[in-house]
């Protein structure tokens, strides 16, 4: 076979997505931390059905430029995660670079992958050697070192598949870290997969898989806030204000009296004081209350007090506006909207209520796709629109969110890469500030806080030259592992110690599902004893894997 078509790439793809398939738990568990987070299998999967599906909506007559380009659509709406994006970013200079080709010859395909090669490193702000930025690199110059003198695309692909193999081997050679975990990179192991179907589809092999494709070819943006009217509801008003301080030089003071007044009447409290401003949120039965113990210090500038009920009913979309209400809230556009990723209905209603409009459903183990931020976009009826990936994972697909929208909505990704960092962000939120001013709220807010995550380990490793065994809890400062054992409560509190410095003052813990209340109140108690300056408030976010996200301010 001297020349590939349509038809070929067509069958090719398809065993691209069996071996993906195949693989895909293999994939997952290639983390390099042993935390329950791997997704590279899962994440490369969602994109290649979702080409899939376009691939069988052409015709049988189809040829490879069609084909390439419904992939190219394809991989990149259906991009979960890094190694998601990337694997779409190769896909799209493959496409390019055989554009308006029925059929490809050999050096057509070695010029086209070096086209892949160039965009996927291109999408990268810092690409980093060891991952399947090297396969793609790689494969490619030895496409071009053999092309020439490759007899039959069997040949070809067959020393590509071994070249992306060898290349996936060396990885731990070129990034430590994997070295002393002991695995090879996840996604660079997923295109090799990629390029062995290549190599089995040219040399007439099977693959037995029986593939499957949701009816709608795609996960349909599920908001993570779809059972928030289900929940049990403690007091009946959400009541958010903001107040200009008349006596700067007590912030701190005002700040703790109005939090020791708030905790006696209500829950759910966020506070803030900053620029002398005071800006408060708290579900209670007395808003008015509030805003006379507020008013002691200052003047209001923004109150919004909602009906819990009704307000549960609107962000779950459980009930419809009225419709006059409904048809004028299209028609006005809002200056500023806010998308998140969420990965519990708790948690989304705590962003919510911070100025959310959307929730994404998602977080580790589960990325969005581009498809599912896109819908949230989409929805959204504002000029700027802020986006709030929420894990380091959904950065890059937040991103590519800018080349989908029209010069009618800016987007601006603010890369938080924790629910911690993302309420941070949050409680700076002011509909008043300038565009930049605001970015720049929202980025202090973010790099103010620390972020701890307290999870389990999925597997045996060493990291830093600490061995750690499967089933031992881990916390996390940030993404750097500080503490593991078998004790809960004391790894936690070690992580705390090792990042608390004299500055920070509330540490607020989201805890989650399977945390009891005994477990969360006795770490409490701890916290109180060990660190009798701080804040201390307990949130529940029933979010998956983790066991406690912590924040320190």
């Amino acid at each position: 076979m001297l020349e590939i078509d349509g038809g070929f790439m067509k069958k090719a793809f398809e065993n691209a997505v069996k071996m993906i398939s195949l693989y895909e738990e293999e994939l997952n568990a290639l983390n390099v931390f042993p935390v329950p987070d791997g997704d590279t299998g899962s994440n490369m999967l969602a994109a290649l059905k979702e080409a899939y599906k376009r691939i069988e909506q052409l015709t049988p007559s189809a040829d490879l430029s069609q084909v390439l380009n419904a992939v190219k659509d394809g991989t990149l709406m259906g991009a979960r995660g890094n190694s998601g994006v990337i694997l779409s970013q190769i896909f799209r200079g493959l496409a390019e670079g055989l554009e308006r080709k029925k059929k490809a010859k050999i050096q057509d395909f070695s010029n086209a992958l070096a086209n892949a090669k160039k965009v996927a490193y291109s999408a990268v702000i810092k690409p980093v050697e060891g991952t399947m930025l090297t396969v793609i690199r790689k494969v490619a110059e030895r496409a071009a070192e053999i092309s020439k003198n490759s007899e039959n695309y069997k040949s070809f692909f067959a020393e590509l598949s071994k070249c992306a193999l060898d290349t996936v081997n060396e990885t731990p050679k070129l990034l430590p870290i994997l070295r002393e975990a002991g695995v090879v990179d996840a996604g660079a192991k997923g295109l090799y997969y990629i390029f062995e179907a290549l190599r089995k589809t040219a040399a007439g092999e099977e693959i037995e898989y029986s593939i499957s494709i949701p009816e709608e070819g795609r996960k349909t943006p599920e908001s993570a806030v779809a059972k928030v009217g289900e929940e049990i509801i403690n007091y009946t008003y959400c009541t958010e204000l903001i107040c200009r301080l008349k006596d700067r030089a007590h912030d701190r003071e005002i700040e703790h009296g109005v939090r020791e007044y708030l905790e006696g009447i209500g829950d759910s409290i966020v506070l803030l004081v900053q620029n002398g401003l005071l800006k408060l949120h708290v579900h209670t039965d007395h808003p008015g209350d509030v805003i006379e113990r507020v008013l002691k210090h200052g003047y209001l500038e923004q109150v919004k007090i909602d009906n819990m009920r009704q307000q549960h009913k609107h962000v779950a979309g459980l009930v419809e506006e009225d419709s006059e209400t409904a048809t004028t809230s299209k028609k006005e556009k809002k200056r500023y909207g806010i998308v998140a990723v969420a990965p519990s209905d708790a948690i989304a209603r705590i962003l919510s209520e911070l100025g959310a409009d959307k929730i994404v459903s998602g977080g580790q183990t589960m990325n969005p796709s581009l498809a599912d931020l896109k819908d949230a976009v989409d929805e959204l009826n504002a000029e700027t629109i802020f986006v709030f990936p929420n894990n380091s994972n959904i950065i890059l697909t937040a991103q590519k969110l800018k080349e989908f929208t029209g010069e009618s909505k800016k987007i601006i990704v603010i890369p938080t890469k924790s629910i911690q960092e993302c309420i941070g962000a949050l409680t700076r939120f002011d509909e008043s500030l300038e565009e930049e001013e605001l970015f720049q709220e929202f980025e202090e807010g973010m790099n103010s806080v620390v972020s701890i995550s307290v999870t389990y380990a999925v597997r045996d490793t060493k990291i830093n030259g600490e061995k750690i065994y499967k089933g031992e809890y881990i916390a996390l400062v940030g993404d750097r592992i500080v503490s593991h054992g078998d004790d809960r409560e004391k790894i936690t509190l070690e992580a705390i110690q090792s990042a608390l410095l004299p500055e920070h003052e509330i540490l607020t813990i989201i805890k989650g599902e399977g945390v009891s209340d005994e477990a969360a109140n006795r770490l409490l108690k701890s916290l109180s004893e060990r660190f009798p300056d701080l804040e201390v408030e307990i949130l529940d976010g029933y979010q998956p894997h983790y066991f406690y996200l912590i924040s320190l301010e």
